[in-house]
């Protein structure tokens, strides 16, 4: 199966980081595998469907991610509205990589997700990063690229078939091909 084509982005952390405004009714929590793996999941399925991702069942992601070296619990942050319902999340890898950022429907362009992102910049400055990555795939319908841009984050580069590629991003396509040195013949 082919890969979903993908932009990278790089948030530079050097700066300084403005600090997270929670919308009205929300609050950032530390996640809490007893308490919040299920609802995590079922937030990640609910902004999946659509397109711009895929998330496998839930015992499988929970294995996946809890036996994975990178995963850190003091790095998924999470957004909850008044009832404790979680609205929001940002997972991130130790590696300074913010691997998922989902917002619930009803949350969305309220501010969840930049607060989200300002608080995971926050944590990772304060570890000693100097930028944070993240991807967002092309047929990602929720705005996602348009937040990273807000939140200062550089495309960095594209990765995919060029043609498939962004109109505006062909020719760099091309020319990033182009340059690629052959593969080593096997002796």
């Amino acid at each position: 199966m082919e890969k979903t084509p993908y932009t990278h982005f790089r948030k530079d952390l050097r700066g300084s980081i403005p600090r997270p405004v929670w919308p009205l009714g929300t609050r950032p929590t530390r996640f809490d595998a007893n308490a919040h793996r299920k609802l995590a999941h079922d937030l990640l399925a609910e902004t999946c469907k659509p397109g711009g991702g895929h998330v496998d069942s839930f015992d499988h992601w929970w294995s996946a991610l809890c036996n994975d070296p990178e995963y850190d619990p003091s790095v998924f942050f999470l957004a909850l509205d008044e009832k404790d319902h979680v609205v929001g999340l940002a997972q991130c890898w130790t590696s300074a990589f913010l691997k998922d950022l989902a917002v619930s429907d009803a949350w969305r362009r309220l501010g969840v997700g930049e607060a989200l992102m300002l608080h995971a910049f926050t944590v990772f400055q304060e570890r000693g990063a100097a930028h944070l990555d993240l991807k967002v795939e092309d047929d990602n319908p929720s705005g996602a690229e348009r937040l990273y841009r807000r939140v200062r984050a550089v495309q960095r580069c594209w990765v995919g078939r060029v043609e498939s590629a962004p109109p505006h991003l062909r020719c760099e396509a091309r020319r990033l091909i182009a340059r690629r040195i052959p593969e080593p013949a096997n002796v």
